[in-house]
């Protein structure tokens, strides 16, 4: 799979994301809740204030860690002022 993101509605990444991502861009350590498993992503931030998961989404898509249909929860959390992020697959 080439190019996969993951994108978050303009709303929500105002309010809650938008303020950890350094210039248009910044790195972002994600977590598969039940698992050791962690993924270094870039968090970007589009033109339209969206923000989007990029370069690392493929990695979490080749691993299988959800099927289409699959319902995934997006935890955001505030760290040593620090964001990460833990996705927990609804199945």
């Amino acid at each position: 799979m080439t190019n996969a993101k993951m994108t978050f509605a303009v709303q929500f990444s105002e309010r809650y994301i938008n303020k950890y991502i350094g210039s248009p861009i910044d790195d972002l350590m994600v977590s598969m809740a039940g698992t050791t498993q962690s993924y270094q992503m870039r968090l970007k931030r589009s033109k339209d204030s969206r923000a989007m998961l990029t370069t690392g989404w493929n990695q979490l898509i080749d691993a299988k860690a959800f099927d289409e249909g699959d319902v995934c929860l997006f935890h955001f959390k505030e760290v040593d002022d620090v964001l990460v992020l833990k996705v927990h697959v609804l199945k």
